[in-house]
């Protein structure tokens, strides 16, 4: 910081700008306009400034009158540095300008002396942040960053759209035909059939109503725990993530079942697992969901 130094004169009143000149106390500073009060309220030179887009006089290099707005982000240049980018939002006004034949206004951002957009449209401030290593501005319907690097992009010096562009309608809504694999049928015909772990297995009517539909599973009274397997053999490998009416199975598809529990204060738990490792010694061990 800059000091401002005394001279034979004491201002023992200090500084007081807004006294008359001719009536005001002599021992008071009228005016002094590169001096402010600082931190601690002494007297001291106001702090130099550089221009942020250097060697040029108004207007600025693309012609534009005004700047709107100015920004400064730190940007990782590399894994161990740190980049300042200065950037600037200007306005070409309302003088015949490159980018409208009616004079409308259109803007322009500059990153470090380098223009890095122009013909923004819109009018106002262009609004101007930074996150995950970019610089971001917007105004109307122009949507861009920049990540410092001065190559790619739609300019070819690392200006890019921000991404996926606004939808140009309202979203609909479609019907599809579900689509599916059955893991079971649990009815007493199909095969490979299932064979009781635990517990006892028989078969009854099913949901649909058919006879021996579906499988009836009764906990074993030392364990609590009822279960059955369905095995196909190592030498007859599944692949349920192929539907029926052809379509694939994805991570977030859901799996139905029915289940009836004639004493539902005695169920702790239902689980289903799938072991995908035909060739496991210990099954449900290894690889399994």
């Amino acid at each position: 910081m800059g000091t401002f130094r005394r001279s034979a004169r004491d201002w023992a009143n200090g500084w007081q700008p807004s006294i008359d000149l001719i009536n005001g106390p002599e021992s008071a500073l009228p005016f002094a306009k590169n001096v402010h009060l600082d931190e601690l309220g002494a007297l001291a030179l106001r702090r130099g400034s550089a221009l942020n887009i250097p060697g040029y006089t108004a207007p600025l290099p693309g012609g534009e009158l005004r700047v709107n707005n100015i920004y400064v982000a730190v940007l990782n240049s590399s894994p161990t540095t740190l980049a300042v980018k200065r950037v600037v939002g200007s306005d070409y006004g309302f003088k015949p300008n490159p980018c409208s034949s009616t004079n409308v206004n259109r803007g322009s951002i500059y990153i470090n002396g380098a223009r890095r957009d122009s013909c923004i449209v819109g009018s106002g401030d262009i609004a101007i942040h930074h996150g995950f290593g970019q610089v971001f501005w917007t105004r109307s319907t122009r949507h861009r960053k920049n990540d410092g690097s001065e190559s790619g992009g739609e300019d070819g010096r690392g200006t890019r759209n921000w991404g996926i562009a606004k939808p140009s309608a309202k979203a609909t809504f479609g019907v599809s035909e579900p689509d599916g694999a059955t893991f079971a049928s649990c009815d007493a015909g199909e095969v490979p059939a299932f064979e009781a772990d635990d517990g006892t297995l028989s078969f009854v009517e099913g949901i649909d109503g058919e006879a021996e539909g579906a499988i009836l599973l009764a906990a074993n009274p030392d364990t609590g725990v009822a279960a059955a397997t369905r095995y196909f053999g190592a030498d007859n490998p599944q692949d349920f993530t192929r539907y029926d009416g052809g379509d694939t199975g994805i991570d977030e598809d859901i799996i139905q079942g029915y289940i009836r529990c004639s004493n539902p204060e005695n169920l702790a738990s239902v689980t289903f697992m799938f072991d995908v490792n035909s060739n496991s010694t210990t099954p449900f061990q290894d690889d399994y969901y």
